[in-house]
């Protein structure tokens, strides 16, 4: 246990130590995406949104030589406008207090939504910060916070609500990349109420959008995303490619375009059903969770590094898991749980392997997908021994 402790502190602080030295000179380059989004809407300007080359543009001409020392490169915005609707309050504040507003009320829901099931706040808030892409996160002002606490706090609150989960899970079809794998867990745990308090939800903020924004606005996100420019192509490899996803880890790992595609397809399909399974055996929820937050990552075509922080409440539920089990006769489940979770810990510090080119210790980003799995198995042997608690069966509708 020892041990476990002071691996992941190390690669805690190496990456905040890491990403401060990478992203320093580029502070809130994410959150600058969604921040301009947002005023755009004020400003009158809602075209500005969806043209990436004016979009980017923009942030530079207002950021360059305050948060930014240098041009960023493109920087579409690429969400559905239903999330644009959820960022128009941050769009009435500053530029600062808005962004850490958002991630100070982010990262507190997120540790609050682990908390559920840690059951210590404090250890659980400290261990979250420290995971290797808090730092990520932080310094881009990406969304993955409210991301993890959406997922955990959704599933935290099926068994005795189930509409209030549903409607919790149904925000994060904002990311609609890392949702693929919410509705097949609801269907394979037949949680009907909940899977129709999530449509219910998502309906109420995409006719929100369109109240507030326009069909137009929805039309012309349809026909950006399904009838890309060559712009907008070339940003999606870039984009995928600097993530650690199956198909990005492939391709840098040598494997052409079109091998990464079909790896990133049996993936998808591998992570399905490994959710399916654990959710249809009824699986206490932090077990079941713990496979559908690594296999989001799986399933997902594109994975940003900070998206990696979905591992760091995966990786506590095991370690509360393992501290609870005692000491076993041969000590070797323990062991190799111990093992994993420091695995997963050391990988995310080093991703995305994109970096290699410039940090060569970063290819070992390479083997994230089998890490993934490597966690996804140790917890699904942990399921196949576990008894059905009624509690778990408690919210079906």
């Amino acid at each position: 246990m020892k041990a476990t402790i002071a691996v992941c502190g190390l690669c805690g602080i190496a990456g905040w130590v890491l990403w401060a030295s990478i992203l320093g000179r580029e502070f809130g380059s994410d959150w600058m995406v969604f921040y301009t989004a947002a005023r755009a809407y004020f400003d009158g300007d809602l075209g500005l949104v969806l043209d990436g080359g004016r979009l980017t543009a923009a942030i530079n001409q207002r950021y360059i030589g305050s948060y930014l020392s240098s041009p960023l490169v493109f920087h579409p915005w690429l969400y559905p406008p239903h999330f644009l609707l959820l960022m128009l309050p941050f769009g009435m504040l500053s530029f600062a207090v808005s962004y850490a507003l958002f991630m100070v009320l982010t990262f507190s829901a997120f540790c609050l939504a682990v908390a559920q099931f840690t059951r210590r706040l404090i250890p659980t808030g400290l261990a979250l910060l420290l995971f290797p892409q808090s730092a990520f996160a932080y310094f881009t002002g990406q969304n993955n916070y409210l991301t993890g606490s959406i997922l955990v706090g959704g599933f935290s609150l099926l068994g005795r609500y189930p509409l209030l989960g549903g409607a919790v899970l149904g925000v994060g079809t904002y990311k609609p990349q890392l949702f693929v794998t919410v509705p097949i867990a609801l269907l394979a745990g037949r949680q009907w109420k909940a899977l129709a308090s999530a449509a219910a939800m998502a309906l109420v903020l995409v006719l929100g959008s369109v109240a507030v924004f326009g069909i137009g606005f929805w039309h012309d996100w349809y026909q950006l995303m399904v009838s890309p420019s060559e712009t907008y192509q070339s940003w999606l490899y870039a984009g995928r490619l600097n993530g650690q996803s199956v198909f990005a880890c492939a391709v840098w790992a040598g494997a052409s375009i079109s091998f990464g595609n079909a790896l990133q397809a049996i993936a998808a399909l591998f992570g399905a059903i490994c959710v399916g399974w654990s959710f249809h055996r009824a699986a206490p929820a932090d077990l079941s969770l713990c496979v559908l937050l690594a296999a989001a990552l799986l399933v997902s075509p594109h994975v940003s590094s900070q998206d990696g922080i979905l591992l760091a409440a995966g990786s506590l539920f095991l370690f509360r898991r393992t501290l609870q089990d005692g000491l076993s006769p041969d000590n070797g489940p323990r062991l190799t749980d111990y093992l994993v979770i420091m695995a997963v810990w050391l990988v995310e510090l080093l991703d995305p392997p994109a970096l290699a080119a410039a940090i060569p210790v970063f290819h070992v980003g390479v083997v994230t997908p089998l890490i993934l799995c490597a966690f996804m198995a140790t917890i699904m042997v942990r399921i196949r021994h576990e008894k059905r608690p009624a509690a778990v069966t408690s919210g079906r509708g």
